[in-house]
């Protein structure tokens, strides 16, 4: 589209300007007015058009989620894949007074989210107060709803970055949100905090999670769920435990736009947290990790879940332990298996954290599907996973402790266990409903065949030396029936216990 053309957009009509669904090339406002007006065109009064070189600037004002006559800046520009038009709806210029705006002005139906330090909010004279939505507590200048056609771009006042669609920008003093994290903020000043918001159409009330295990919060999707999507830079990067590196730190807030469509989705739930990468360079890692209650003031708990993440041996995981002892902890058939190993699949982490920023605990979790062990005789434990402890990782005090996990058979039947090393005690629970085939059985000696017996439960507990007890619930849906002639016999919801 040429410059000349550019100038025909937001055209003024009179004193006002529509914004429809040709307000600008392409799909995003008839997107944007099917989400936020029910399709109805946004109206600009008061509009004052100026042209500066090959822009196009309209100066108005405008209605907009519950909040009247705003001040409007729409602006049109050249862009090598055609023309840009952003719409700026000013919510708060400069800081905000004692009865400014806030979340709930334009989402009055907010899902409860009581997260960060504890305020109230008076219900009404001589009533009880009631928690303060987190959205409502920010401290917030020069605030606004920005809807543009740009895939990405930059917020004129406040240099937040934007996206095509409808995006929330604003300054945001993290004063009380941050805890223990506002000990380690550069400058001390506000933050730029802005994100997406997806309200969503009809077709869009009830949204599955992906079931990937490594995606747990909604900002990790490849495109923003229906809500509010909000995120901040703090600018830390600071040593943990002398020498990993934690940095590119960030607040993360999501919710969704009313209490229906999160009733409707249950998995998606207003969520608060600090985001960050973790590198260990004993490791050569570069971890994605959380902290999901960022206002703590005195520890935070930095969690990590993963899915492709490998490293060579346990000794690399020095600067997370403190130590290259691990495998020591190990059976001996397992000691000598990873030697062969290329790879360990990290598939957890955990950092407790304590006041200035000291390691208080790590928990890590690998994978070693190819690892098998007989450490508990007469059975062998598949597919191990290891979940380690270190305690006091980087202290005079330090302590290891380790459990496995896997996968057994007992009479045929699939089992995950849990076996707590070094005492060598482990416990399995079925992992479905198993069935005894009974049917050959009496058919071979001549009686009626019943149906197979289904065990619906059964733990399994198995000491050093292999002995083990059983104790399972049995029939319990559908229950045992032998026709044993007029009057048959219904056995059901049996339990035993035995050991051997």
């Amino acid at each position: 589209m040429t410059a000349t053309r550019v100038t025909e957009l937001l055209p003024v009509q009179g004193d006002t300007l529509t914004l429809d669904v040709d307000a600008a090339p392409g799909p995003v406002f008839g997107d944007q007015l099917e989400r936020l007006t029910n399709g109805a065109p946004i109206v600009v009064r008061d509009a004052v058009r100026t042209i500066e070189g090959e822009t196009v600037r309209v100066t108005g004002k405008a209605s907009l989620l519950g909040v009247p006559d705003m001040n409007v800046t729409a602006t049109a520009a050249p862009a090598p894949d055609g023309p840009v038009v952003t719409v700026r709806f000013h919510l708060i210029d400069g800081p905000a007074g004692p009865n400014a705006w806030r979340f709930s002005t334009s989402f009055p139906d907010l899902p409860p989210f009581y997260a960060g330090p504890k305020t109230s909010t008076p219900r009404s004279a001589g009533t009880a107060t009631e928690p303060a939505n987190l959205l409502d507590r920010l401290v917030l200048s020069d605030a606004a709803f920005v809807i543009t056609t740009a895939d990405a771009g930059t917020d004129a006042v406040t240099g937040a970055a934007i996206r095509a669609g409808l995006n929330f920008v604003a300054l945001c003093t993290p004063t009380g949100l941050v805890g223990m994290l506002g000990s380690v903020l550069s400058g001390g000043g506000p933050v730029r905090l802005s994100g997406p918001i997806v309200v969503p159409k009809p077709t869009e009330r009830a949204l599955p999670f992906p079931s990937t295990p490594a995606l747990r919060f909604p900002w990790q999707l490849p495109e923003p769920a229906p809500g509010i999507h909000l995120a901040a830079d703090l600018g830390i990067d600071e040593t943990l435990g002398g020498a990993l590196r934690f940095h590119g730190t960030g607040l993360r807030i999501y919710t969704p736009t009313t209490v229906e469509w999160a009733d409707a989705n249950p998995t998606y739930w207003p969520t608060f947290a600090a985001v960050g990468t973790l590198e260990v360079p004993s490791a050569d890692l570069s971890l994605e990790i959380t902290t999901l209650n960022p206002s703590a003031a005195h520890w935070m708990m930095l969690v990590g879940a993963f899915e492709g993440v490998t490293f060579g041996k346990l000794a690399q995981l020095l600067d997370l332990v403190g130590g290259d002892d691990l495998a020591e902890l190990l059976p001996g058939d397992v000691q000598v298996a990873l030697g062969a190993l290329d790879s360990i699949s990290l598939e957890s982490i955990t950092l407790y954290v304590g006041a200035g920023l000291k390691i208080m605990a790590v928990d890590i979790g690998v994978g070693m599907t190819d690892l098998d062990t007989t450490v508990l005789p007469g059975f062998t434990v598949r597919s191990l996973r290891a979940d380690f402890h270190v305690a006091d990782p980087f202290g005079k005090d330090r302590h290891l402790a380790v459990s496995l996990g896997g996968g057994l058979e007992f009479l045929g039947a699939p089992f995950e266990v849990h076996l707590v090393l070094p005492e060598v005690f482990a416990s399995a629970r079925l992992t479905e409903d198993a069935a005894l085939p009974l049917g050959a059985l009496f058919e071979e000696v001549g009686l009626p065949a019943p149906p197979d017996l289904s065990i619906n439960d059964l733990e399994l507990d198995i000491a050093k030396d292999g002995s083990y007890s059983v104790a399972a619930v049995i029939a319990e849906d559908p229950p045992w029936t032998l026709d044993l002639g007029p009057v048959p016999l219904t056995v059901s919801d049996v339990r035993v216990f035995a050991s051997r």
